[in-house]
């Protein structure tokens, strides 16, 4: 297969587990789940987990962080690409939780890798996504 170097993913993005920005809130809650700040019109931080609304309170043990999003030669807004971004986080097939950090795509391709990363040269590698579940 040949990629046509004229060929630009309209959007990348680009998980920075150690950010140096943060954001609060006042109170004990962190940011609300879906929290978006734009640094610049094309980079952003959004929080797909967080504190919910709904329930009052953050599900999880430990103060959660961003990533960032970096949008290339895109057609649509950062603000879109987010939403897309938080509700890929939601979708997981081997979990219920519903405030994964990244988005489904993300996530599960490195779980696939992690797996293939195993394998001696010799090894046949399978193609079917089903084996890998």
């Amino acid at each position: 297969m040949r990629v046509d170097e004229d060929v630009v993913r309209p959007a990348a993005l680009c998980p920075e587990p150690h950010l140096a920005a943060r954001l609060y809130r006042d109170g004990y809650q962190p940011p609300l789940r879906g929290t978006l700040t734009e640094l610049e019109p094309d980079h952003a931080l959004l929080y797909t987990r967080g504190a919910v609304e709904y329930y009052g309170t953050y599900p999880g043990q430990y103060v959660p962080t961003p990533i960032a999003l970096r949008a290339h030669r895109c057609e649509r807004s950062l603000h879109e690409l987010a939403e897309e971004v938080l509700a890929l986080s939601k979708m997981s097939w081997n979990s219920t939780q519903f405030d994964g950090r990244l988005p489904v795509s993300i996530r599960t391709a490195r779980q696939v890798a992690e797996i293939v990363r195993r394998l001696r040269d010799d090894d046949p590698v399978e193609p079917r996504y089903s084996f890998y579940m």
